[in-house]
């Protein structure tokens, strides 16, 4: 697979972050078999591509079927916790942070109750889950606890055909996911 190529920025906090790339975009529609992907959907993808190429995370590819890794590519993904969940809530309150462009928090909720769960959902959209008997204990690496339920503190993510088919429509805005809805009840 071909690496984009990325431009450095500076975000409104202050952290040197890159650029996102459109193409980044297409890449997700011709992995995952959809169009009209939301944007908004896309930069949360690439951020995780981006947290997931750090120390905490390890990505294991599918080499033999390259058609078995999910977008982000891998096959499973390896989290040293609990550094990795706290580097995927510090992703949170950057963009929480920025005065515009956010792309975790919405203007209505600009305070989560369950941060993991917005990086859950995502990667449930793209056909990932945590894999069942490898979650760590509710703690963060300063000690503050954790909801229990949280399944960001898995150890171990992989990668699940089924689970992409019947949850990719989620990465297209709503109002094209209703449109389809309305179309094949009438159909």
């Amino acid at each position: 697979m071909q690496q984009l190529p990325l431009d450095e920025t500076v975000d409104t906090v202050g952290d040197t972050l890159h650029a996102y790339d459109p193409r980044f975009k297409e890449h997700i529609e011709r992995t995952v078999g959809i169009k009209d992907v939301s944007e908004i959907r896309a930069k949360r993808l690439f951020e995780l591509d981006r947290l997931f190429n750090g120390d905490n995370f390890k990505k294991i590819m599918d080499e033999e079927d390259p058609n078995n890794n999910c977008v982000l590519h891998f096959q499973i993904l390896q989290v040293k916790q609990p550094e990795g969940y706290d580097e995927i809530i510090e992703m949170l309150e950057r963009d929480r942070a920025k005065a515009s462009d956010n792309i975790w928090s919405t203007k209505r909720q600009r305070q989560l109750k369950r941060p993991g769960w917005l990086v859950y959902e995502t990667l449930r959209q793209i056909g990932v889950r945590p894999k069942r008997q490898h979650k760590q204990d509710g703690k963060r690496a300063g000690g503050a606890p954790t909801k229990p339920t949280d399944s960001m503190l898995s150890t171990e993510f992989q990668f699940n055909k089924e689970t992409l088919r019947k949850n990719r429509h989620r990465l297209q805005p709503s109002d094209k996911r209703d449109a389809q809805a309305a179309q094949q009840d009438r159909g």
